[in-house]
C-alpha cells in the first residue's frame, strides 16, 4: 500500500508529519449505481492507495466498500430539503442519524453541496464524526487541516471534478488545469474529490453531463456513451493515481 495517500482519520494535528505532503482521494457517492461505484473501487485497488467514500445510500456496493480494508467510509448527508423548507424534510439530526445507521463506523462527514453550519458542529460530535471536509478551496496550494472550536478536524478540498467540469463549460473562464498539482505539495495537504457518475462517464463538462442524464441508471448505456474524445474526470483520476 502506497504511503502518499492517507485517510481523513490518519490526520493528527499534533503530528504534522501525519498529513504534510500527503494526499486524500475521496468520492461523493451521490446515489450512483453500483457499477459506477465499483469502477472507482477498481481504480483504487489497482493503484494500491487508501481512499474515502462518502456514502449516500444502501446497496450491495456499500457492503463491498465496508469489507475493503484500504477504504474509509464517511457520510454524505443531503440537507437540501431542510434548507429549502420542504414539508417532508427530516431534521438535521435525523438526516445524519439515518446515514450513521448505515455506516456506524463513519468518523468523517462531507455533505451534499458542502452545506454546513457552525450550529451543526456539536451534532457532528454527538454522532461520532471527528473529521469534516466541508470547504472547497479550488487550487489553493497551501491547505492545512485545522481544528474547529469543538475539536472537529477540517480538511478542505483542493480539487473537485465537479468544479473542473463546471468551469470547463463557462465561457470567459481560463480553464487551466496547470494550477492543480496531481502529485501533491511537500508541506501541505491535498484533498481530491471525485464522483462515481463522472468517472463512469469520464465527464468533460456539464453540458455533456446534463445531456446524458437519462442514461445514469443504466450501466450499459453509461458504457456506450462514455466520453473518449477529450480529457475528463476519469482521466484526471488516473493522472492522480499514476
Amino acid at each position: 500500500m502506497r504511503t502518499d495517500f492517507i485517510h481523513f482519520s490518519d490526520i493528527d494535528l499534533a503530528r504534522p508529519e501525519s498529513w504534510k505532503g500527503k494526499k486524500i482521494v475521496s468520492f461523493d457517492v451521490d446515489w450512483a449505481i453500483d457499477e459506477a461505484i465499483e469502477e472507482c473501487m477498481q481504480y483504487i485497488a489497482n493503484a494500491q492507495v487508501k481512499a474515502t467514500f462518502f456514502v449516500t445510500h444502501d446497496s450491495p456496493a456499500l457492503h463491498k466498500l465496508k469489507n475493503t480494508s484500504h477504504i474509509e467510509l464517511g457520510i454524505h448527508p443531503n440537507f437540501d430539503p431542510l434548507i429549502n423548507k420542504q414539508p417532508d424534510s427530516l431534521t438535521s439530526n435525523e438526516i445524519i442519524n439515518n446515514l450513521k445507521q448505515l455506516v456506524p463506523s463513519a468518523s468523517v462527514i462531507r455533505s451534499h453541496g458542502m452545506t454546513h453550519s457552525g450550529r451543526w458542529l456539536p451534532l457532528y460530535k454527538q454522532h461520532g464524526l471527528k473529521y469534516s471536509s466541508q470547504y472547497f478551496m479550488n487550487g489553493v496550494n497551501t491547505i492545512q487541516p485545522f481544528s474547529h472550536l469543538n475539536g472537529t478536524v477540517e480538511a478542505p478540498v483542493y480539487f473537485a471534478d465537479d468544479g473542473f467540469i463546471w468551469e470547463a463549460d463557462q465561457s470567459g473562464w481560463d480553464h487551466n488545469l496547470g494550477r492543480f498539482s496531481f502529485t501533491g505539495h511537500p508541506d501541505y495537504l491535498c484533498v481530491y474529490n471525485f464522483h462515481p457518475i463522472h468517472i463512469a462517464l469520464n465527464t468533460p463538462g456539464y453540458s455533456f453531463y446534463e445531456s446524458t442524464r437519462s442514461a445514469h441508471r443504466d450501466p450499459e448505456q453509461l458504457s456506450a456513451i462514455k466520453n473518449n474524445a477529450k480529457p475528463g474526470a476519469a482521466d484526471l483520476l488516473k493522472k492522480l493515481l499514476a
